[in-house]
Formats: C-alpha cells, sequence, structure tokens
C-alpha cells in the first residue's frame, strides 16, 4: 500500500479515536449569577465531583459515572438536588438571590423534573395550619392534590426507573406526614390551636 495513503488512513483513525466520546461521561457547564465565591460542587452519598467559576461567572465540569444517579448540585450554602446520567450533557443557570426558583436545566428533563418538585414542596406547608388544625381527611386530600401535582411535572420524562423512584419517595412522605398528623387526634381543638400558634414563633 502506498505510504502515503497509509499515513492518513493512520491518521484518520487517531484523529476518529481521540474525538469519541466516553458514553459515561456527563459534561455540566453552567452560568451563576450573584456568585457566592468560586466553587462549585457535584457530589451524593459516595463522592464528589468539585470544579471553580471562572472570571464570566461560569464553569465546566465533566466525569464519568457507571450508572445513573443523583447528585447535589452545592455553590455557597445553598444546594439542590439533580438526577444525571452516564452521558448527559448538561447546562444549568441559577441566580444566587433566589436559588431554587431561579435554576433551570437543559439537557436534564430529571433535574428540571426536581426543580420543579421542591418548589410545589416548599409551597405546600405540610407542618403549618393545615396541618394541626385539618382533620385527618382533610389533611390526606391535601397531600393527595401535591402528590397529583408532583405526577403532572413527569411530562416528558419516560425513564420507569426514575419515575418509580420518585412515586415511592412521595408515598413514603405521605404516609410520614399522615403518621405525624394522626398524633395530634388526642388534642383538643384549643390545644393544637394552642400548638399551631406557638409553631410559629
Amino acid at each position: 500500500m502506498n505510504f502515503k495513503i497509509l499515513t492518513t488512513i493512520l491518521c484518520a483513525l487517531l484523529l476518529f479515536a481521540c474525538t469519541q466520546t466516553d458514553p459515561n461521561q456527563v459534561t455540566i457547564t453552567g452560568e451563576i449569577t450573584n456568585p457566592r465565591g468560586e466553587s462549585v460542587t457535584f457530589s451524593n452519598q459516595d463522592t464528589s465531583y468539585s470544579t471553580t467559576t471562572n472570571e464570566n461567572r461560569s464553569f465546566s465540569i465533566s466525569f464519568n459515572l457507571d450508572s445513573a444517579t443523583y447528585l447535589n448540585f452545592e455553590h455557597g450554602v445553598e444546594r439542590t438536588a439533580m438526577f444525571v446520567r452516564p452521558g448527559d450533557k448538561i447546562k444549568l443557570s441559577i441566580d444566587t438571590e433566589k436559588f431554587d426558583e431561579t435554576i433551570k436545566y437543559k439537557g436534564s428533563l430529571s433535574s428540571s423534573f426536581l426543580a420543579k418538585k421542591y418548589l410545589l414542596e416548599e409551597g405546600n406547608d405540610f407542618f403549618g395550619k393545615v396541618f394541626y388544625m385539618s382533620s385527618a381527611e382533610e389533611y390526606k386530600a391535601a397531600l393527595d392534590s401535591f402528590k397529583i401535582a408532583v405526577i403532572n411535572e413527569f411530562g416528558k420524562i419516560t425513564d420507569s426507573t426514575f419515575i418509580k423512584s420518585e412515586i415511592t419517595n412521595i408515598n413514603k412522605n405521605i404516609n410520614y406526614f399522615i403518621g405525624r398528623q394522626e398524633k395530634l387526634a388526642n388534642y383538643t381543638e384549643d390545644v393544637k390551636t394552642y400548638m399551631w400558634e406557638t409553631s410559629k414563633i
């Protein structure tokens, strides 16, 4: 074979090999408005991946995952949940002045779902007036409405494992809330009113 042709083929193969992306590699880029320092971390119970923002308040980080996992995105004193899969390319943006209310994800429907779920949880004070002053039936109805609202946020997510995990967690939390509220049944309305009012102090 002609030496020049062989050289060309070898160079092309080498270039092709170098440009192949590891299927397990995750890349997350982001822009942070009103940054709280430079550190950016993605972590779970087992490990963490850290980087820093540049002068443009943006960052980029790549790491490998063997399987899908929940990660916490941490910046300053705040953190929020993400769900990341091998091969994901995610772009996020956030304003630290209103952390969870402003976080946006491109390339991760599951992380977007978790952000919306958090806002729904925050908007439902399950240990507020409804906890102390509602009947068991009323409290359960409020929790069921929350569950339906969360399920409606799945949208285009098709990952059945993720959906099952989230529904399991929602049911677990609802059972916990109901169990806590059932303990109030032994108290009079006056006592429950006092407990609610003092809980706000």
